[in-house]
Protein backbone atom coordinates (compact mmCIF):
# COMPACT_ATOMS: atom_id res chain seq x y z
CA UNK A 1 0.00 0.00 0.00
CA UNK A 2 1.06 3.38 -1.24
CA UNK A 3 2.70 5.40 2.27
CA UNK A 4 0.59 8.48 1.80
CA UNK A 5 -2.50 6.43 1.06
CA UNK A 6 -1.92 4.07 4.33
CA UNK A 7 -1.31 7.28 6.00
CA UNK A 8 -4.41 8.80 4.84
CA UNK A 9 -6.30 5.88 6.20
CA UNK A 10 -5.14 6.51 9.34
CA UNK A 11 -6.24 9.69 9.76
CA UNK A 12 -9.48 8.91 8.80
CA UNK A 13 -9.56 6.15 11.14
CA UNK A 14 -8.78 8.41 13.78
CA UNK A 15 -11.52 10.69 12.94
CA UNK A 16 -14.00 8.31 12.87
CA UNK A 17 -12.56 7.21 16.68
CA UNK A 18 -12.58 11.52 17.74
CA UNK A 19 -16.02 11.45 16.40
CA UNK A 20 -17.63 8.17 17.99
CA UNK A 21 -16.23 9.46 21.59
CA UNK A 22 -17.51 13.23 21.30
CA UNK A 23 -20.71 11.88 19.91
CA UNK A 24 -20.48 9.57 23.09
CA UNK A 25 -19.85 12.70 25.27
CA UNK A 26 -22.41 14.98 23.58
CA UNK A 27 -25.66 12.05 24.57
CA UNK A 28 -23.89 11.53 28.01
CA UNK A 29 -24.11 15.25 28.16
CA UNK A 30 -27.75 15.44 26.69
CA UNK A 31 -29.17 12.70 29.12
CA UNK A 32 -27.54 14.15 32.21
CA UNK A 33 -28.86 17.96 31.13
CA UNK A 34 -32.04 16.39 31.52
CA UNK A 35 -32.29 15.19 34.88
CA UNK A 36 -31.72 17.35 37.77
CA UNK A 37 -28.66 19.69 38.41
CA UNK A 38 -28.80 18.29 42.31
CA UNK A 39 -28.74 14.77 41.46
CA UNK A 40 -26.12 15.06 38.23
CA UNK A 41 -24.09 16.97 41.31
CA UNK A 42 -24.98 13.99 43.65
CA UNK A 43 -23.12 11.71 41.00
CA UNK A 44 -20.32 13.80 40.82
CA UNK A 45 -19.94 13.86 44.87
CA UNK A 46 -19.60 9.67 45.39
CA UNK A 47 -17.70 9.51 42.41
CA UNK A 48 -20.60 7.45 40.42
CA UNK A 49 -19.24 6.89 36.42
CA UNK A 50 -21.21 9.61 34.90
CA UNK A 51 -21.06 6.73 31.70
CA UNK A 52 -23.62 4.68 33.07
CA UNK A 53 -26.50 6.57 32.51
CA UNK A 54 -25.51 7.12 28.65
CA UNK A 55 -27.14 2.96 28.87
CA UNK A 56 -30.11 4.11 30.44
CA UNK A 57 -31.97 2.71 27.04
CA UNK A 58 -29.40 0.35 25.56
CA UNK A 59 -30.56 -2.92 27.45
CA UNK A 60 -33.46 -5.25 27.51
CA UNK A 61 -35.97 -6.00 29.88
CA UNK A 62 -35.98 -9.29 31.65
CA UNK A 63 -38.92 -11.45 32.39
CA UNK A 64 -39.15 -14.73 34.80
CA UNK A 65 -41.54 -17.90 34.80
CA UNK A 66 -42.80 -19.32 37.77
CA UNK A 67 -41.11 -23.06 38.23
CA UNK A 68 -43.99 -25.14 37.42
CA UNK A 69 -44.26 -23.58 33.87
CA UNK A 70 -43.40 -25.62 31.05
CA UNK A 71 -43.42 -24.44 27.82
CA UNK A 72 -41.12 -24.18 24.75
CA UNK A 73 -38.95 -21.12 23.84
CA UNK A 74 -41.37 -20.91 20.92
CA UNK A 75 -44.33 -20.84 22.22
CA UNK A 76 -42.87 -18.20 25.02
CA UNK A 77 -41.85 -16.12 21.68
CA UNK A 78 -45.83 -16.45 20.10
CA UNK A 79 -47.10 -15.32 23.53
CA UNK A 80 -45.08 -12.50 23.84
CA UNK A 81 -44.99 -11.61 19.97
CA UNK A 82 -41.57 -11.16 19.50
CA UNK A 83 -38.52 -13.32 17.72
CA UNK A 84 -36.11 -12.05 19.94
CA UNK A 85 -36.01 -13.75 23.18
CA UNK A 86 -33.17 -15.23 24.97
CA UNK A 87 -32.75 -17.78 27.57
CA UNK A 88 -30.60 -16.54 30.41
CA UNK A 89 -28.84 -19.61 31.37
CA UNK A 90 -27.37 -18.71 34.56
CA UNK A 91 -31.33 -17.91 36.01
CA UNK A 92 -33.83 -20.25 36.34
CA UNK A 93 -36.69 -19.57 33.98
CA UNK A 94 -34.92 -16.23 33.12
CA UNK A 95 -35.20 -14.37 29.71
CA UNK A 96 -34.47 -11.35 28.28
CA UNK A 97 -36.73 -9.44 25.74
CA UNK A 98 -36.93 -6.19 23.89
CA UNK A 99 -37.58 -3.24 26.17
CA UNK A 100 -40.42 -1.81 23.99
CA UNK A 101 -42.21 -5.73 24.23
CA UNK A 102 -45.73 -5.24 26.06
CA UNK A 103 -45.87 -7.93 28.70
CA UNK A 104 -49.27 -7.04 29.57
CA UNK A 105 -50.32 -8.66 26.43
CA UNK A 106 -48.96 -12.01 27.44
CA UNK A 107 -51.42 -14.56 28.11
CA UNK A 108 -48.87 -16.02 30.62
CA UNK A 109 -48.50 -12.70 32.47
CA UNK A 110 -52.32 -12.09 32.86
CA UNK A 111 -52.68 -15.64 34.20
CA UNK A 112 -50.42 -14.40 36.65
CA UNK A 113 -47.37 -16.82 35.48
CA UNK A 114 -44.97 -14.23 33.86
CA UNK A 115 -43.33 -11.57 36.09
CA UNK A 116 -41.35 -8.55 34.66
CA UNK A 117 -38.15 -8.15 37.09
CA UNK A 118 -34.55 -6.80 36.20
CA UNK A 119 -31.72 -9.30 35.92
CA UNK A 120 -29.37 -7.23 38.84
CA UNK A 121 -33.08 -8.35 40.76
CA UNK A 122 -33.47 -11.47 40.38
CA UNK A 123 -29.58 -11.87 41.22
CA UNK A 124 -29.98 -10.77 44.51
CA UNK A 125 -32.69 -13.97 44.95
CA UNK A 126 -30.03 -15.82 44.13
CA UNK A 127 -27.47 -14.74 46.20
CA UNK A 128 -29.83 -15.25 49.20
CA UNK A 129 -29.95 -18.80 47.82
CA UNK A 130 -33.04 -19.79 50.04
CA UNK A 131 -34.20 -23.57 50.29
CA UNK A 132 -37.42 -25.30 49.80
CA UNK A 133 -39.06 -25.19 52.94
CA UNK A 134 -37.09 -22.19 55.11
CA UNK A 135 -38.28 -19.46 56.72
CA UNK A 136 -37.42 -15.89 55.19
CA UNK A 137 -37.78 -12.50 55.79
CA UNK A 138 -37.24 -9.85 53.45
CA UNK A 139 -36.99 -6.83 55.50
CA UNK A 140 -37.74 -3.98 53.18
CA UNK A 141 -40.14 -6.04 50.55
CA UNK A 142 -42.00 -3.68 48.15
CA UNK A 143 -42.97 -3.64 45.97
CA UNK A 144 -42.54 -7.44 45.78
CA UNK A 145 -40.99 -9.19 42.63
CA UNK A 146 -37.77 -10.30 45.24
CA UNK A 147 -40.44 -11.71 47.38
CA UNK A 148 -42.71 -13.43 44.89
CA UNK A 149 -39.58 -15.00 43.97
CA UNK A 150 -38.37 -16.01 47.23
CA UNK A 151 -42.32 -17.46 47.69
CA UNK A 152 -41.61 -19.71 44.40
CA UNK A 153 -38.60 -21.03 45.66
CA UNK A 154 -39.50 -22.53 49.17
CA UNK A 155 -42.40 -23.92 47.70
CA UNK A 156 -45.66 -24.26 50.08
CA UNK A 157 -43.58 -26.21 53.08
CA UNK A 158 -41.97 -22.49 53.69
CA UNK A 159 -43.09 -19.15 54.52
CA UNK A 160 -41.81 -15.81 53.47
CA UNK A 161 -42.42 -12.91 55.92
CA UNK A 162 -42.31 -9.43 54.13
CA UNK A 163 -42.20 -6.07 56.26
CA UNK A 164 -42.52 -2.67 54.84
CA UNK A 165 -43.33 0.83 56.75
CA UNK A 166 -45.06 2.59 53.82
CA UNK A 167 -48.62 1.17 53.94
CA UNK A 168 -49.88 2.29 50.58
CA UNK A 169 -46.42 0.44 49.13
CA UNK A 170 -47.54 -2.46 50.96
CA UNK A 171 -50.61 -2.12 49.33
CA UNK A 172 -49.41 -2.26 46.00
CA UNK A 173 -47.52 -5.63 46.93
CA UNK A 174 -50.39 -7.07 48.51
CA UNK A 175 -52.09 -7.31 45.41
CA UNK A 176 -48.95 -8.42 43.31
CA UNK A 177 -48.95 -11.48 45.80
CA UNK A 178 -52.48 -12.14 44.82
CA UNK A 179 -52.04 -11.58 41.46
CA UNK A 180 -49.47 -14.13 41.57
CA UNK A 181 -51.52 -16.86 44.12
CA UNK A 182 -48.80 -16.63 46.80
CA UNK A 183 -50.47 -15.22 49.63
CA UNK A 184 -50.75 -19.03 51.56
CA UNK A 185 -47.12 -18.76 51.30
CA UNK A 186 -46.12 -15.16 51.73
CA UNK A 187 -47.52 -13.07 54.96
CA UNK A 188 -47.01 -9.29 54.49
CA UNK A 189 -46.51 -7.16 57.77
CA UNK A 190 -46.57 -3.09 58.03
CA UNK A 191 -44.08 -2.31 60.07
CA UNK A 192 -40.47 -0.46 60.61
CA UNK A 193 -37.76 -2.62 59.27
CA UNK A 194 -34.83 -0.72 61.94
CA UNK A 195 -37.35 -2.37 64.92
CA UNK A 196 -39.52 -4.94 63.67
CA UNK A 197 -39.15 -7.99 66.25
CA UNK A 198 -39.99 -12.35 65.53
CA UNK A 199 -40.32 -14.43 68.74
CA UNK A 200 -38.53 -16.56 66.12
CA UNK A 201 -35.48 -16.24 63.43
CA UNK A 202 -35.23 -16.72 60.22
CA UNK A 203 -33.02 -19.09 58.11
CA UNK A 204 -32.80 -16.15 55.69
CA UNK A 205 -32.95 -12.76 55.66
CA UNK A 206 -32.80 -9.97 52.51
CA UNK A 207 -31.77 -6.81 53.49
CA UNK A 208 -32.81 -4.87 50.48
CA UNK A 209 -32.18 -1.92 51.60
CA UNK A 210 -33.62 2.11 51.17
CA UNK A 211 -31.33 3.97 49.36
CA UNK A 212 -30.73 6.82 46.37
CA UNK A 213 -32.38 4.77 43.66
CA UNK A 214 -29.67 5.99 41.55
CA UNK A 215 -29.04 2.52 39.75
CA UNK A 216 -32.72 2.47 39.15
CA UNK A 217 -31.89 2.96 35.47
CA UNK A 218 -35.42 2.13 34.65
CA UNK A 219 -37.17 4.72 36.32
CA UNK A 220 -34.61 7.28 35.21
CA UNK A 221 -35.48 6.15 31.90
CA UNK A 222 -39.19 7.25 32.64
CA UNK A 223 -38.20 10.35 34.02
CA UNK A 224 -35.98 11.16 31.31
CA UNK A 225 -39.17 9.95 28.91
CA UNK A 226 -41.20 12.46 30.88
CA UNK A 227 -38.72 15.39 30.39
CA UNK A 228 -38.22 15.36 27.17
CA UNK A 229 -41.72 15.25 26.11
CA UNK A 230 -42.79 18.04 28.32
CA UNK A 231 -40.34 19.92 26.78
CA UNK A 232 -41.38 19.23 23.32
CA UNK A 233 -44.63 20.41 24.32
CA UNK A 234 -43.09 23.91 25.37
CA UNK A 235 -41.09 23.78 22.39
CA UNK A 236 -44.17 22.87 19.94
CA UNK A 237 -46.34 25.44 21.87
CA UNK A 238 -43.71 28.64 21.66
CA UNK A 239 -43.27 27.99 17.77
CA UNK A 240 -47.07 27.99 17.64
CA UNK A 241 -47.11 31.48 19.66
CA UNK A 242 -44.57 32.94 17.62
CA UNK A 243 -46.45 31.69 14.43
CA UNK A 244 -49.43 33.23 15.58
CA UNK A 245 -48.10 36.53 16.34
CA UNK A 246 -45.94 36.61 13.22
CA UNK A 247 -49.31 36.13 11.09
CA UNK A 248 -50.99 38.85 13.19
CA UNK A 249 -48.28 41.44 12.85
CA UNK A 250 -48.51 40.63 8.91
CA UNK A 251 -51.69 41.10 8.95
CA UNK A 252 -51.64 44.22 11.27
CA UNK A 253 -49.27 45.92 8.26
CA UNK A 254 -51.26 44.90 5.85
CA UNK A 255 -53.84 46.23 6.89
CA UNK A 256 -52.16 49.42 7.73
CA UNK A 257 -50.76 49.58 4.18
CA UNK A 258 -54.16 49.54 2.75
CA UNK A 259 -55.22 52.51 4.45
CA UNK A 260 -51.39 54.41 3.93
CA UNK A 261 -52.09 53.98 0.34
CA UNK A 262 -55.35 55.92 0.11
CA UNK A 263 -53.37 58.87 2.01
CA UNK A 264 -51.94 61.67 0.44
CA UNK A 265 -49.26 61.98 3.22
CA UNK A 266 -48.86 58.19 3.04
CA UNK A 267 -45.61 57.48 3.63
CA UNK A 268 -45.75 59.83 6.73
CA UNK A 269 -48.48 58.36 7.72
CA UNK A 270 -47.38 54.68 7.05
CA UNK A 271 -44.37 54.93 9.31
CA UNK A 272 -46.47 56.11 12.32
CA UNK A 273 -48.40 54.15 12.21
CA UNK A 274 -46.71 51.11 11.51
CA UNK A 275 -44.22 52.00 14.65
CA UNK A 276 -47.68 52.63 16.77
CA UNK A 277 -49.28 49.70 15.89
CA UNK A 278 -46.64 47.57 16.11
CA UNK A 279 -45.73 48.74 19.40
CA UNK A 280 -48.83 47.98 20.55
CA UNK A 281 -49.06 45.23 19.17
CA UNK A 282 -45.78 43.97 21.05
CA UNK A 283 -47.53 45.60 23.98
CA UNK A 284 -50.59 43.26 23.48
CA UNK A 285 -48.66 40.19 23.50
CA UNK A 286 -46.64 40.69 26.60
CA UNK A 287 -49.79 41.82 28.38
CA UNK A 288 -51.10 38.29 27.32
CA UNK A 289 -48.00 36.76 28.22
CA UNK A 290 -47.94 37.76 32.22
CA UNK A 291 -51.64 37.39 32.36
CA UNK A 292 -51.07 33.66 31.24
CA UNK A 293 -48.16 33.41 34.31
CA UNK A 294 -50.05 34.76 36.63
CA UNK A 295 -53.16 32.64 35.55
CA UNK A 296 -51.04 29.68 36.08
CA UNK A 297 -50.02 30.96 39.51
CA UNK A 298 -53.06 31.67 40.79
CA UNK A 299 -54.92 28.25 39.71
CA UNK A 300 -51.82 26.27 40.65
CA UNK A 301 -52.60 27.92 43.99
CA UNK A 302 -56.38 27.55 43.86
CA UNK A 303 -56.04 23.87 42.93
CA UNK A 304 -53.20 23.50 45.95
CA UNK A 305 -56.20 25.08 48.44
CA UNK A 306 -59.19 22.55 46.92
CA UNK A 307 -56.44 19.58 47.81
CA UNK A 308 -56.12 20.87 51.09
CA UNK A 309 -59.53 21.09 52.01
CA UNK A 310 -60.18 17.84 50.59
CA UNK A 311 -57.61 16.32 53.10
CA UNK A 312 -58.86 18.58 56.10
CA UNK A 313 -62.74 17.81 55.19
CA UNK A 314 -62.83 14.96 57.40
CA UNK A 315 -61.87 16.97 60.38
CA UNK A 316 -63.00 20.01 59.55
CA UNK A 317 -65.99 20.65 57.64
CA UNK A 318 -65.63 23.99 55.05
CA UNK A 319 -68.52 25.82 55.51
CA UNK A 320 -69.40 28.30 51.96
CA UNK A 321 -72.44 31.23 52.07
CA UNK A 322 -75.02 30.42 50.25
CA UNK A 323 -76.14 33.55 48.38
CA UNK A 324 -79.58 33.01 48.16
CA UNK A 325 -80.33 32.24 52.02
CA UNK A 326 -77.32 34.20 53.62
CA UNK A 327 -76.67 30.76 55.44
CA UNK A 328 -73.15 28.51 55.90
CA UNK A 329 -73.33 24.72 54.32
CA UNK A 330 -70.81 22.32 54.32
CA UNK A 331 -69.14 21.65 50.77
CA UNK A 332 -68.47 17.88 50.24
CA UNK A 333 -65.76 16.19 49.20
CA UNK A 334 -66.95 15.20 45.92
CA UNK A 335 -67.83 18.51 45.15
CA UNK A 336 -64.32 19.91 46.21
CA UNK A 337 -62.72 17.43 44.26
CA UNK A 338 -65.05 18.09 41.27
CA UNK A 339 -63.90 22.21 41.42
CA UNK A 340 -60.39 20.96 41.65
CA UNK A 341 -60.74 18.69 38.04
CA UNK A 342 -62.45 21.93 36.68
CA UNK A 343 -59.89 24.04 37.55
CA UNK A 344 -57.06 21.73 36.28
CA UNK A 345 -59.01 21.56 32.88
CA UNK A 346 -59.49 25.36 32.83
CA UNK A 347 -55.79 25.57 33.20
CA UNK A 348 -55.13 24.44 29.72
CA UNK A 349 -52.89 27.46 28.00
CA UNK A 350 -49.62 26.73 26.54
CA UNK A 351 -47.35 27.08 29.64
CA UNK A 352 -49.16 23.95 31.52
CA UNK A 353 -47.31 20.86 30.93
CA UNK A 354 -48.23 17.99 29.96
CA UNK A 355 -50.24 15.37 32.48
CA UNK A 356 -47.66 12.86 33.81
CA UNK A 357 -49.00 9.27 33.22
CA UNK A 358 -48.61 6.70 36.23
CA UNK A 359 -45.87 5.06 35.19
CA UNK A 360 -43.48 8.03 34.45
CA UNK A 361 -41.84 9.70 36.98
CA UNK A 362 -42.55 13.21 37.97
CA UNK A 363 -40.35 16.08 38.82
CA UNK A 364 -41.54 15.19 42.33
CA UNK A 365 -41.33 11.92 42.50
CA UNK A 366 -37.61 12.75 41.36
CA UNK A 367 -37.02 14.77 44.62
CA UNK A 368 -38.94 12.48 47.17
CA UNK A 369 -37.67 9.08 45.82
CA UNK A 370 -33.87 10.40 45.01
CA UNK A 371 -32.97 13.88 46.45
CA UNK A 372 -35.16 14.21 49.64
CA UNK A 373 -32.15 17.02 51.73
CA UNK A 374 -33.78 14.32 55.12
CA UNK A 375 -33.23 11.08 53.19
CA UNK A 376 -29.59 11.96 51.63
CA UNK A 377 -28.77 13.35 55.14
CA UNK A 378 -30.16 9.85 57.18
CA UNK A 379 -29.78 7.57 54.40
CA UNK A 380 -26.79 5.63 55.58
CA UNK A 381 -27.63 5.33 59.26
CA UNK A 382 -31.09 4.11 58.09
CA UNK A 383 -29.03 1.25 56.02
CA UNK A 384 -27.24 0.64 59.51
CA UNK A 385 -29.64 -0.25 61.27
CA UNK A 386 -31.87 -2.07 58.86
CA UNK A 387 -28.45 -4.31 58.84
CA UNK A 388 -28.28 -4.18 62.19
CA UNK A 389 -31.43 -5.74 62.64
CA UNK A 390 -31.49 -7.93 59.89
CA UNK A 391 -28.60 -9.73 61.91
CA UNK A 392 -30.52 -10.11 65.24
CA UNK A 393 -33.43 -11.85 63.22
CA UNK A 394 -31.31 -14.26 61.55
CA UNK A 395 -31.26 -17.65 63.21
CA UNK A 396 -26.91 -18.81 64.02
CA UNK A 397 -25.63 -20.58 60.77
CA UNK A 398 -28.24 -18.73 59.01
CA UNK A 399 -27.38 -16.19 55.97
CA UNK A 400 -27.99 -12.53 55.43
CA UNK A 401 -27.81 -10.68 52.22
CA UNK A 402 -27.23 -6.97 52.41
CA UNK A 403 -28.09 -5.11 48.73
CA UNK A 404 -29.13 -1.72 47.32
CA UNK A 405 -29.88 -0.20 44.23
CA UNK A 406 -27.36 2.86 44.34
CA UNK A 407 -23.95 3.23 43.04
CA UNK A 408 -22.42 5.68 45.78
CA UNK A 409 -19.66 3.68 47.63
CA UNK A 410 -21.19 5.24 51.48
CA UNK A 411 -24.42 3.16 50.98
CA UNK A 412 -22.45 -0.16 49.47
CA UNK A 413 -18.87 -1.21 50.93
CA UNK A 414 -18.39 1.83 53.55
CA UNK A 415 -21.81 -0.44 55.48
CA UNK A 416 -20.78 -3.98 55.00
CA UNK A 417 -17.26 -2.69 56.73
CA UNK A 418 -19.21 -1.23 59.28
CA UNK A 419 -20.81 -4.08 60.12
CA UNK A 420 -18.58 -6.01 59.95
CA UNK A 421 -16.08 -4.29 62.12
CA UNK A 422 -19.25 -3.83 64.57
CA UNK A 423 -19.97 -7.52 64.62
CA UNK A 424 -16.64 -9.02 63.49
CA UNK A 425 -17.08 -12.15 66.34
CA UNK A 426 -20.56 -12.78 64.75
CA UNK A 427 -20.60 -12.51 61.10
CA UNK A 428 -18.64 -13.76 58.67
CA UNK A 429 -18.36 -12.47 55.19
CA UNK A 430 -18.97 -15.00 52.32
CA UNK A 431 -18.75 -14.39 48.62
CA UNK A 432 -22.50 -14.01 46.91
CA UNK A 433 -22.13 -16.06 44.34
CA UNK A 434 -19.42 -18.52 45.74
CA UNK A 435 -16.52 -17.11 43.55
CA UNK A 436 -17.82 -19.25 40.96
CA UNK A 437 -18.23 -16.80 37.59
CA UNK A 438 -20.16 -19.26 35.76
CA UNK A 439 -22.75 -19.21 38.66
CA UNK A 440 -23.06 -15.49 38.00
CA UNK A 441 -21.26 -13.85 35.11
CA UNK A 442 -23.17 -10.67 34.68
CA UNK A 443 -21.42 -8.88 37.87
CA UNK A 444 -18.06 -7.62 38.70
CA UNK A 445 -16.16 -7.53 42.08
CA UNK A 446 -17.25 -4.73 44.33
CA UNK A 447 -14.92 -2.19 46.38
CA UNK A 448 -14.08 -4.58 49.09
CA UNK A 449 -13.90 -8.39 48.61
CA UNK A 450 -16.52 -10.54 48.86
CA UNK A 451 -18.87 -8.04 47.36
CA UNK A 452 -20.20 -7.67 43.65
CA UNK A 453 -21.51 -4.91 42.04
CA UNK A 454 -24.17 -4.99 38.40
CA UNK A 455 -24.07 -2.29 36.17
CA UNK A 456 -25.06 -1.44 32.55
CA UNK A 457 -22.11 -2.05 31.21
CA UNK A 458 -21.13 -5.42 32.45
CA UNK A 459 -24.81 -6.55 33.56
CA UNK A 460 -27.28 -5.17 31.05
CA UNK A 461 -28.91 -4.51 33.87
CA UNK A 462 -29.72 -1.30 36.19
CA UNK A 463 -27.22 -0.92 39.61
CA UNK A 464 -27.22 -3.28 42.13
CA UNK A 465 -24.91 -4.21 45.01
CA UNK A 466 -24.92 -7.22 46.65
CA UNK A 467 -23.04 -8.87 49.48
CA UNK A 468 -23.46 -11.99 52.06
CA UNK A 469 -22.91 -13.14 55.39
CA UNK A 470 -23.22 -15.93 57.51
CA UNK A 471 -24.45 -15.51 60.97
CA UNK A 472 -21.81 -17.73 63.42
CA UNK A 473 -22.63 -19.87 65.55
CA UNK A 474 -22.27 -19.44 69.35
CA UNK A 475 -19.20 -21.34 70.77
CA UNK A 476 -20.04 -23.50 73.29
CA UNK A 477 -17.81 -23.11 76.23
CA UNK A 478 -17.17 -26.40 78.73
Amino acid sequence: MDPAQKEQENILLQNEQTNLVENKEQKNKNILDLLPSAFTQFLKDNNINLEYFQEIDNFPRYIRLKPEVNISIEELKKDLGTEDVQKIEYLCNFYAIPENVKIVNSKYYNLGLLYGIDLSSAAVIKSLDPQKGEKVLDLCCCPGMKLCNIADIIGTEGKAFGVDINETRLNTCRSIVKKYKLDHIIKLELADGTTYDKESQFDRVLVDAECTHDGSLKHLAKFIKNQKAVIEDMQNSAKETTDNNEQNLDKEQNNLQNKSNNNEDSKNAQNQIDNNQVESLNKSTDKQVEHNDTYQEETNQSVDTLDSQVKDNQKVPQLQKDKKQGTEKKISNRELKRRKKQMEKNNSNIYTQKKVKKNEWSMEDFQERVLDPIKLQNIVDLQKKLLTNGFKLCKEGGYIVYSTCSFARNQNEDVVEWFLNEFKDQVESVHPFNNDVSNMPACKPGFIQNTVRFDPFVSKSGGMFVSKFIKKQKQIQN
